[in-house]
């Protein structure tokens, strides 16, 4: 996990906005040149927040890694999964109408269908929102009327 700094803009609950830091990452970035020509408000991320940053305050944040590693799985594989399912099924036991290309047709579609919902289905349950942000781990400066810096474990 590569931690990278910003500066709090904005909080609401136990989520903020931060305007990250430029950094190495940014000039190599092949999106870099939008966020210039647009201006600043355009690299404000939503991060969750644990520790309870105020507005103004630079802190340390790390990208939470389980859902991104998880994604490609579950976008890719389950609907393929269920297009080769589908097609199984089409070919070996449900056979609606007498043309056997058709029949793989629409097995395909509906698995491929059923795939998808079904990523989308165990993409929510078990990958909420939250663990798709960053997430603050440090206060790096506290502003005047803030206590100490706090850590996360």
């Amino acid at each position: 996990m590569m931690p990278f700094t910003g500066k709090v803009v904005s909080r609401q609950g136990l989520q903020a906005q931060v305007l990250p830091d430029s950094s190495e990452k940014c000039t190599t970035c092949s999106c870099a040149s939008p966020c210039k020509d647009q201006g600043l408000s355009s690299r404000v991320i939503t991060v969750q927040n644990p520790i309870g940053a105020a507005v103004g305050q630079s802190v340390l944040m790390i990208e939470q890694h389980r859902a991104k590693t998880a994604a490609p799985f579950i976008l890719f594989l389950i609907p393929l999964v269920g297009l080769f399912c589908g097609v199984l099924a089409a070919t070996c036991c449900l056979m609606p109408f007498s043309n056997e290309d058709l029949n793989v047709f629409l097995g395909a579609a509906a698995g491929l269908a059923t795939g998808f919902v079904l990523a989308r289905r165990i993409a929510t349950i078990f990958f909420p929102e939250n663990l798709s942000f960053p997430l603050i781990v440090e206060i790096v400066s506290p502003s005047a009327n803030q206590p100490t810096p706090r850590k996360t474990s």
